[in-house]
């Protein structure tokens, strides 16, 4: 037997495009306390799936089965994962920061 969706059944999907197309034209901001993570978004993107995924498979067990330790440990990693790519975004990708010029 062949699937066929509900008819008239709104997909949820229609109200994030329409977020995104409000933002792309220019009539909603994003809250400017959101600027200063531009800095580091690129790693951010770069590395919280592998921690993700490497912190699920060292407490797979412990979660499995205890959804508020999940979300609870989810948090804490995303959290984490935020001051990572602080941390890399700052030594690997703009390590002139770091160093100190001649003179000063």
């Amino acid at each position: 037997m062949r699937y066929r969706p509900e008819q008239g059944k709104r997909k949820p999907a229609g109200a994030g495009c329409a977020a995104i197309g409000l933002v792309l034209h220019g009539r909603t901001m994003f809250p400017s306390r959101l600027a200063p993570s531009a800095r580091f978004s690129y790693t951010l993107y770069l590395i919280h799936v592998p921690v993700l995924l490497f912190t699920y498979g060292v407490a797979q067990k412990a979660v499995q089965g205890n959804l508020a330790l999940a979300f609870f440990l989810g948090a804490i990693v995303a959290v984490a994962c935020i001051y990572m790519a602080m941390f890399l975004s700052r030594v690997l990708e703009r390590p002139y920061v770091l160093i100190k010029q001649p003179g000063q």
